[in-house]
């Protein structure tokens, strides 16, 4: 049973840290706008001590325990096709929700996510979203632990 348990550990080993690899080839594209916020960054931020509400502290708790969020934006038609395929494909793989899905005058969103331990919480969240009268195509994706419980009485 022990070798049972490390062997499965080790097979899982690198889906975990393989987490959205598909979309790290629309880094530094010629034609593809790209930010990228990698845990670091992330860390250092939930290191800022602020004198404020516990809310505000709750946040930077939230922000502390992201571990990368990126956003790509193209009006390259090839590269719009190329991240909507890889949206696709990554959706499949992956056991996310579909929140939300808006269709309006040429623009279509549609926001994933995949919940963490508790429902409230977010472990990834996806967002793609296209407009057809620009040509231009944005994808978010972040990774991290956020916890929405308790910030809904935020003014």
């Amino acid at each position: 049973m022990k070798k049972f348990i490390i062997t499965a550990a080790l097979v899982a080993m690198p889906l975990l840290g393989f987490a959205q690899k598909e979309f790290d080839k629309f880094e530094d594209k010629d034609g593809i706008d790209s930010v990228i916020i990698r845990e670091k960054l992330m860390d250092m931020l939930g290191d800022i001590e602020i004198s404020g509400t516990e809310e505000a502290k709750g946040y930077l708790d939230n922000v502390k325990s992201m571990e990368s969020l990126r956003v790509f934006t193209t009006k390259d038609r090839q590269y719009a096709l190329d991240m909507e395929t890889t949206v696709a494909s990554y959706l499949k793989k992956k056991r996310m929700e579909e929140l939300i899905s808006i269709n309006s005058d040429g623009k279509n969103l549609k926001i994933y996510t995949a919940s963490g331990t508790e429902p409230s919480d977010i472990k990834e969240l996806l967002l793609l979203s296209k407009d057809a009268k620009e040509n231009e195509v944005v994808l978010v994706t972040f990774v991290g632990d956020i916890s929405l419980k308790d910030k809904k009485n935020i003014n």
